[in-house]
């Protein structure tokens, strides 16, 4: 989990923003051009590769769920165990006959 520095308002998940930029670009998945973040040829070939055998976590109303269980295990609400389980179920391999079940 990425802490705010004492003293800084920004909350966690804004700085995680911001390291996560910073890697994207870092990796050439995305460039800056005139202050706007454009995907790389390699940036649209991962994200395809992720979203086809990521289904599940590439999905907006999933990693929004997951921001607010984020919110509540920081809040002490939530034990973060029971959410990591649930979550790396969500990366186990699945074959195609097993994703229809």
């Amino acid at each position: 989990m990425i802490r705010r520095p004492p003293g800084s308002t920004q909350r966690s998940s804004a700085a995680a923003s911001d390291v996560y930029k910073r890697q994207i670009q870092d990796r050439n998945y995305v460039k800056l051009e005139q202050g706007r973040i454009h995907p790389t040829d390699l940036g649209i070939k991962v994200n395809e590769l992720l979203i086809r055998h990521f289904t599940t976590i590439m999905d907006v109303e999933f990693t929004a769920a997951m921001e607010g269980q984020l919110d509540r295990i920081e809040e002490g609400k939530l034990n973060r165990i029971d959410t990591l389980k649930q979550f790396y179920s969500c990366l186990l391999y699945k074959s195609p006959s097993q994703r229809d079940s």
